[in-house]
């Protein structure tokens, strides 16, 4: 959690009726629950984080590892859409 912007950030993979093993990196409004922004990091099985911690940087920046690549996120401040950039292993 960023105590600067009050959003908890979470790896989620929500079901959906297609099967798709798509991976998310979510960012929630802790005071009321809402999500903020949901931001797909990759489709399959290598983006699985295996419970990986979000380590947040003092940039403003995310980071999630996965099974193949480091998920890095270019800001993490209250916007819709943060830029992704996978880096491979």
């Amino acid at each position: 959690m960023s105590l600067a912007s009050g959003l908890l950030y979470v790896y989620t993979k929500p079901a959906n009726s297609l099967g798709l093993d798509a991976w998310y990196f979510t960012a929630i409004d802790v005071p009321t629950g809402r999500t903020v922004f949901s931001k797909l990091t990759g489709v399959g099985t290598q983006f699985n984080n295996h419970y990986a911690a979000i380590y947040l940087g003092p940039d403003g920046s995310a980071y999630v590892a996965t099974l193949v690549a480091c998920c890095a996120s270019a800001t993490l401040h209250r916007v819709s859409s943060p830029h992704w950039l996978a880096y491979s292993s």
